[in-house]
């Protein structure tokens, strides 16, 4: 199954694979990317504080955090120098004592280095639905507006989903 993030997260982190890869010989995978916002919403109504965030802030729903598979292969030093030359952290997994979870908070908007390419502000207004919109906020009981992000898989195919603005 393909595990979407943010395009700039998704070039980074096809960026640190092949670093870990070529220092280490481990080949690091996607256990969870993004995360839809009723998934979030089921974690954090059968999780105990602190292993869901509140529905809305986690970073899995802004697809801006990896859960890493392989990680327990790579020596940790390492893992961790290379993690954060590609613009990840480490501080809310050891916060919440998950080594796998890493967040990226590197730009969101640069590009460099990236085999995907942003979409132009005009095809993204194009795509906008009012009533898609309004529909799902209607579903998830939100008041608030929603957010049109394109996101990428792991292989770089892109897809567009909607998210909570806050």
């Amino acid at each position: 199954e393909p595990q979407y993030l943010h395009p700039a997260v998704a070039a980074a982190w096809r960026a640190l694979v092949a670093d870990v890869r070529a220092h280490a010989g481990v080949t690091l995978a996607i256990n969870e990317g993004f995360r839809p916002f009723a998934l979030q919403q089921h974690y954090w109504n059968t999780l105990p504080y602190p292993y869901a965030a509140t529905p809305g802030t986690s970073t899995h729903g802004w697809a801006t955090a990896v859960d890493m598979a392989n990680y327990a292969r790579v020596d940790k030093t390492l893992l961790r120098r290379l993690a954060q030359a590609r613009g990840f952290s480490f501080a809310t997994g050891d916060r919440v004592k998950e080594p796998w979870h890493i967040e990226f908070i590197g730009s969101l908007t640069t590009w460099a280095g990236s085999n995907v390419t942003p979409i132009p502000a005009q095809e993204e207004d194009d795509m906008y639905d009012a009533a898609a919109e309004a529909r799902l906020r209607s579903q998830l009981e939100l008041e608030r507006p929603l957010k049109l992000v394109a996101l990428v898989d792991d292989k770089g195919a892109g897809g567009w989903v909607w998210v909570d603005s806050e």
